[in-house]
């Protein structure tokens, strides 16, 4: 299954009302699929944190389990369409705010220029936060 089918599926289900995103970019859990039917529960945090510092959701969708970074959600809910081949950028650098005004979209080619080829990303990341070009 393919990136922009697995958001496709998130997004339809926010839709349904079973997950909802707040004003800062968190998404929670509020109902549960039963059959055909929508269930209301406990409203959770959908997000888990990942290896690499990444909020991702995870849920089932029939047999399949669909898996999804977060931040790539909040952009589509934000703009209004998914980023497709784009890479969503977090523009301070911090994995876990995924607040609509920290995230753009570019070319993953921008994406990894700004990186920086020799320094870690933390390190690229403290330079830009001082205002310093490469």
């Amino acid at each position: 299954m393919t990136r922009n089918r697995k958001e496709a599926i998130i997004l339809d289900h926010i839709q349904r009302g079973i997950f909802e995103v707040d004003g800062d970019g968190r998404i929670w859990r509020i109902a549960r699929r039963k059959g055909n039917q929508i269930v209301p529960c406990k409203r959770k945090r959908a997000e888990r944190t990942t290896r690499n510092g990444y909020l991702r959701v995870h849920f089932r969708h029939g047999r399949d389990v669909i898996s999804v970074v977060s931040h790539r959600i909040i952009y589509a809910i934000s703009t209004g369409h998914l980023a497709g081949d784009c890479d969503v950028n977090h523009r301070d650098c911090d994995r876990q705010n995924n607040h609509p005004s920290n995230l753009e979209a570019i070319s993953h080619a921008q994406n990894m220029s700004q990186r920086g080829s020799t320094l870690s990303e933390r390190d690229w990341c403290a330079i830009g936060a001082m205002g310093i070009s490469a």
